[in-house]
């Protein structure tokens, strides 16, 4: 087991050092020749002030470029190894449940693209970590939800209270938006919940997908909550319809965190980048 982890760590600083090179590479080239650009825009200034503002341009570009790769290549390492450590602490510790044993190689693409879709997109660094912490927090609770039917709090609230410090601190944030997200989306699954319950007679949604919902609303703001919602019972009845038709679940319990997650995701990506 030991060797094997280790051998995991060994191919992903391979497949790190391989992504970084492909993701980085028209950025290396743009810098190293940049000055085919600089010299026309300056063609009418002197040669000295001409090599001066190239020689600031790629020194700075050098620069950004060592950050993006230190940000990428500690992400895409760390965050899995994060991952197994609360799969592994938090049903054990906090449920007295067996632990949740995943293999590093299926964790690592996951981190894999969503970092190179991020840093393709985004570059302040403050929205790249809080970015990186919802979806950390989002993919361990979908996967505590899927293997125990359980989304824990300690990970519902810290993903609520970093939505807010997210729509706090970024500049195309509005914490009154993500406050009224969290009383909205609270409140109404609990009617919708209180009123399942009373027609079928027993209860059909955890009080942990109602603070989920509430999480979600913090990030995304009360006026994304529909769309949230609606992706959300897309993917569940999907979700239901595949467990019906392949093993003919009907009465067995479904996890509904994983669809909430998937339409979070969705719907933050799109809100973000779009």
């Amino acid at each position: 087991m030991k060797w094997n982890f280790i051998l995991d760590i060994i191919i992903e600083f391979i497949y790190c050092y391989s992504y970084l090179v492909l993701f980085y590479a028209h950025d290396f080239i743009i810098v190293l020749f940049g000055g085919i650009d600089i010299s026309i825009d300056a063609a009418n200034l002197t040669i000295d002030r001409a090599v001066e503002e190239k020689n600031n341009i790629i020194n700075i570009s050098l620069s950004f470029e060592r950050l993006e790769v230190i940000i990428a290549l500690g992400s895409v390492i760390i965050l899995p190894i994060i991952m197994l450590l609360l799969l592994h602490y938090i049903p054990q510790r906090l449920f007295s449940m067996p632990t949740i044993n995943m293999s590093y190689k299926y964790l690592f693409p996951v981190f894999f693209i969503f970092i190179g879709w991020v840093l393709w997109h985004e570059k302040n660094s403050i929205t790249l970590f809080f970015l990186t912490f919802f979806f950390l927090l989002s993919i361990t609770l979908a996967i505590i939800d899927i293997k125990l039917l359980l989304l824990p709090d300690i990970l519902t609230f810290s993903l609520l209270w970093g939505g807010l410090i997210f729509q706090l601190l970024i500049p195309q944030g509005n914490i009154a938006l993500g406050i009224y997200g969290v009383l909205a989306g609270y409140l109404l699954m609990l009617f919708i919940s209180s009123m399942m319950n009373w027609h079928y007679q027993q209860p059909q949604l955890g009080h942990g997908d109602l603070k989920l919902i509430a999480a979600y609303g913090a990030w995304l703001g009360v006026l994304k909550l529909p769309y949230l919602l609606l992706g959300a019972a897309v993917c569940g009845i999907i979700h239901y319809l595949w467990l019906y038709f392949r093993f003919q679940r009907r009465s067995a319990a479904i996890p509904f965190g994983p669809s909430i997650v998937l339409s979070g995701c969705y719907w933050l990506l799109i809100d973000t980048y779009w």
